[in-house]
């Protein structure tokens, strides 16, 4: 066979660029390709010949012919007399491939199996408490990230060439054996801290043939109209609770989905009439699910449908899969209600509507009234222009001080700004997402150079020189247009100086270190401070040469500027469990943050951990307030009250506390407080 099959691949295949993507062959499952029919109908005789030569034959009964086109195409192939039947999706070495050249179905199924393991894994390791964090962690590199390198297409943000990931430096040693052109990443995900998926291919070549293909992907799915985006959604959710893969899912399945897309039921009656309607009992197919999704859908929006009958006639308005809007009524509805002057045009109206319902074969594109009622709040109908988004260069050559100009604030943060990380990839991130104006938070730092975090808290620091240059490889990526760095300063004036010294060093020519131009009495425009990095920071006071000079300029809910910060224990009202939570105590108010975590994921920031530890008991020791261990239960808190009372009564400020060691939490620490204002 595979002689057979090397002989009859010489001519067949398709251009692709400057490529040529041959036949798939694989055992006995074989793919011809070619760009027209004819030249398919030529590759399949020659392979029929090769086999019988070899007294083997092809099967008309398992072959099939498909075009990868959304529009309807007939493509009639024969074997001999035999007729091949023509379908629109078919299955080669268990992947499905479809006529219209989406991969979302395939992506849906293989992430509805993984979202199975991950909710098998999620019961048996992460909710055991017998299991270490550490065997926790080693399960989660070796099955959870595995199982999560499906990616969906619609959650790509950016690709990026290079080896600049974690998962790359995660593994130093095969790392440092992969040349940087042929890898690249793929950052996806629906929250601001993307998830990654480093890629390590043969050759330069094959890098940029998957760069391309998954750019055109990306494109494809962005600008996928309304109706095709929300049956790739229902796809996929479809597929994620078939975990059988028997193409059904259950009404418990249902019951379960409809609260997490903020759809609440009113009462078990009215989910089973909703299913009689659908005309489906205790299973769903993918019909019965996507018009039980239409239906609910409709229910809420029938208010719009009497506005609606204000305009035109409808008909089986009960029935809106029966209901239809045809390219008359829709042209009336754009021109008279919605005073589009484009819509006089039949012509364009026809072409609108046939590209909005694109993967539907119609003679003349119509609308059903759910697929209406979905256009209204489609990107397709916005109140922005999309044609006035992109800047203008002309548009460009005022002074700066008259723009609007996105910025990022705390820009180094990936969470909160009581106990997150500080980041590199934030910083790339925000000027990636076109950013032109990002945050330096500069404290004293070791070697004379700073450190980069929310001061006073829990978030992590990072080296000032490491954020200079992912600035500098990050900064004009997206935009050619001035990047102003906002430098919030806290540091010694020597610190400053060194400061100053490697803003120059790394940024060299694209500093802007003199005026554009000496004689102009306003400022330049973004034109002309093209691929430039400002930098925005109070000037020293004249003649301070060794006290520390702070420009930040604190708001009144900058948790930075603290009087006491660390970690309390508050206890749960309903199961009585006391969880870690990071306060902050300003001058007038108290914050604190969601649950704290004292797992660390590294035996590294276990070490750290405990050093700090030890350390703070050091300094514990030496302060007055601090009385070690007053006794286990209620005779230490008794002790406690006593010793605060004895001490207040000579004079002290409501708000004395003390500090005792914790008989419950051991390890930790036990704060009681005088108040005679609390009640």
């Amino acid at each position: 066979m595979d002689r057979t099959s090397r002989r009859s691949r010489g001519g067949g295949g398709l251009q692709f660029g400057g490529l040529r993507i041959a036949p798939l062959l694989f055992a006995d499952d074989v793919v011809l390709m070619a760009s027209s029919v004819c030249d398919l109908q030529h590759s399949l005789d020659r392979f029929a010949a090769e086999c019988e030569a070899a007294g083997m034959r092809i099967s008309t009964s398992k072959s099939e012919a498909m075009v990868p086109s959304r529009k309807p195409m007939d493509c009639p192939l024969q074997v001999g007399n035999e007729a091949l039947p023509q379908v629109k999706e078919f299955k080669y070495l268990g992947v499905l491939f479809s006529s219209e050249g989406t991969v979302e179905r395939e992506m849906g199924r293989r992430i509805g199996a993984a979202g199975a393991v991950l909710q098998s894994l999620y019961r048996t390791v992460v909710t055991k408490r017998e299991l270490s964090q550490k065997a926790k962690i080693s399960v989660y590199w070796a099955i959870f990230v595995p199982t999560l390198t499906y990616v969906d297409i619609r959650e790509i943000r950016e690709l990026r060439l290079g080896k600049g990931s974690r998962d790359f430096e995660r593994y130093p040693e095969e790392a440092r054996k992969l040349d940087a052109a042929h890898c690249f990443i793929v950052l996806y995900g629906l929250e601001f801290r993307l998830r990654t998926l480093s890629v390590a291919a043969f050759s330069e070549e094959e890098v940029n043939m998957w760069i391309t293909g998954l750019n055109w992907l990306m494109m494809d799915t962005q600008r996928a109209p309304a109706p095709q985006q929300i049956d790739r959604w229902l796809r996929k959710q479809f597929e994620a609770m078939d975990r059988s893969h028997e193409g059904s899912i259950t009404v418990k399945d249902v019951k379960v989905l409809l609260p997490q897309i903020n759809y609440r039921v009113p009462n078990t009656r009215f989910l089973k009439d909703k299913l009689q309607e659908v005309e489906a009992r205790n299973d769903l197919s993918y019909p019965n699910f996507s018009q039980l999704y239409r239906t609910l859908m409709f229910d809420a929006q029938k208010s719009i449908i009497e506005q609606l009958e204000l305009s035109f006639p409808l008909r089986n308005v009960d029935r809106p899969e029966l209901c239809q809007i045809s390219l008359y009524d829709f042209q009336k509805f754009l021109q008279m209600d919605q005073k589009e002057s484009w819509a006089s045009d039949l012509c364009r109206v026809r072409e609108f509507l046939t590209g909005y319902m694109r993967g539907r074969s119609q003679p003349e594109p119509m609308l059903q009234l759910d697929d209406f009622l979905t256009f209204l709040f489609s990107k397709e109908n916005s109140v922005c222009d999309p044609q006035l988004s992109p800047v203008i260069a002309d548009d460009m050559k005022r002074p700066l001080s008259q723009y609007w100009i996105s910025s990022s604030h705390n820009t180094y943060l990936t969470g909160d700004q009581f106990s997150s990380e500080s980041s590199l990839e934030a910083y790339a991130r925000c000027l990636r997402m076109g950013c032109r104006c990002i945050e330096l938070d500069c404290w004293d730092g070791p070697d004379d150079l700073p450190i980069i975090y929310h001061g006073h808290t829990l978030t992590s620091k990072i080296k000032f020189l490491d954020v200079l240059h992912t600035i500098k490889e990050h900064a004009f990526v997206t935009s050619e247009y001035p990047v102003v760095l906002s430098i919030e300063d806290h540091c010694s004036v020597v610190q400053q100086r060194n400061m100053a010294t490697h803003f120059k060093k790394v940024f060299g020519d694209l500093l802007l270190t003199k005026p554009v131009d000496n004689n102009a009495e306003e400022l330049p425009s973004p034109y002309q401070l093209r691929r430039k990095i400002l930098i925005k920071h109070k000037k020293l006071v004249e003649g301070t040469l060794y006290e520390e000079v702070s420009s930040a300029s604190y708001s009144e809910n900058d948790i930075s500027n603290s009087l006491k910060n660390g970690i309390l224990y508050l206890e749960d009202p309903i199961d009585h469990t006391w969880t870690p939570h990071y306060f902050v105590l300003t001058s007038n108010k108290i914050y604190y943050s969601e649950e704290t975590s004292h797992y660390q994921t590294t035996d590294e920031e276990d070490d750290d951990e405990a050093k700090e530890e030890c350390n703070n008991n050091e300094q514990h020791c030496a302060e007055r307030w601090f009385h070690g261990k007053l006794g286990g239960g209620r005779d230490g808190r008794q002790v406690a009250e006593k010793l605060l009372q004895e001490y207040c009564e000579g004079g002290a400020k409501d708000g004395t506390f003390l500090v005792r060691e914790s008989e419950t939490f051991v390890g930790d620490y036990t704060l009681s407080f005088w108040s005679v204002t609390l009640k």
